[in-house]
């Protein structure tokens, strides 16, 4: 027989946890960010994300867990909620907690590689591989295929474009 009590993962979890009359705080290691880490096994993840399986199970794909509280160590499954990314971010943003930052698009952006003329030729590269306009400009093979399909560096966004002469 085993000297040391066998405890399961949800005892051990919740052992690192105290509870409040309102926030249940994670006591144990945090991200920069102040979101608690809980470890089981080989793999870690955010003690918010641990305390939703423990409590209500797996966490659907695509989703995130929320706070209500916007208090990134907190464990309490009231104040925990699914969401999208976009969910999150979006009640974020109501909350005052992220502000939206400057549009800064094509050359303005301070991690443009490409500019204008550049893109122009890309567009009018026919016959030539995504792959081989992604080595002559030194960006990625996926940011090609977004400037060809218009996704991104978007005619609306180039200087002058729309302003009468």
């Amino acid at each position: 027989m085993s000297r040391w009590p066998v405890r399961t993962v949800a005892e051990r979890f919740w052992s690192h946890v105290q509870r409040g009359p309102d926030c249940w705080e994670w006591t144990g290691g945090k991200t920069t960010g102040g979101y608690g880490l809980f470890s089981h096994g080989p793999s870690s993840r955010r003690a918010h994300r641990a305390a939703w399986i423990i409590t209500h199970g797996p966490i659907p794909h695509g989703l995130d867990v929320c706070h209500h509280c916007d208090n990134p160590p907190c464990c309490n499954p009231d104040h925990l909620f699914l969401g999208t990314r976009q969910d999150n971010m979006t009640d974020a943003q109501l909350k005052g907690r992220v502000k939206p930052g400057p549009r800064m698009p094509g050359e303005v952006h301070p991690g443009a590689k490409l500019t204008w003329e550049a893109v122009a030729a890309i567009r009018a590269s026919e016959g030539v591989s995504q792959y081989e306009l992604a080595r002559r400009y030194g960006v990625s093979r996926p940011l090609i295929g977004y400037v060809l399909r218009r996704t991104a560096w978007l005619d609306s966004d180039r200087p002058g474009h729309g302003e009468k002469a």
